[in-house]
C-alpha cells in the first residue's frame, strides 16, 4: 500500500472515529432528555426516536470505521 493511500485511510478513520464519538454524546443527551421526566409527552418520545437512530449511526460507523482501519493495516 502507498505511503498516499494509508494517510488517506488514517485520515478517514480519525474522521469516522471524531464522528462516532459527537453521534454517541448526541444519543446520550437525548437519551437524558427522554429519561428526565416520566412525562410520556410526545417530545418525549421523539427525543427516544432520535437517539436510537443515532444509536444505528453510531454502530455502523463504528463497522465502517472498523473496516477502513483493517483495510489499512491489510497488506
Amino acid at each position: 500500500m502507498s505511503a498516499a493511500t494509508d494517510d488517506v485511510l488514517s485520515c478517514q478513520v480519525d474522521r469516522l472515529t471524531d464522528i462516532h464519538n459527537a453521534l454517541t454524546l448526541l444519543m446520550r443527551e437525548l437519551y437524558e432528555r427522554s429519561d428526565s421526566t416520566g412525562d410520556p409527552a410526545p417530545t418525549h418520545a421523539d427525543c427516544y426516536a432520535w437517539a436510537e437512530g443515532a444509536g444505528w449511526l453510531v454502530h455502523s460507523i463504528a463497522r465502517v470505521r472498523d473496516g477502513v482501519a483493517g483495510a489499512r493495516n491489510y497488506e
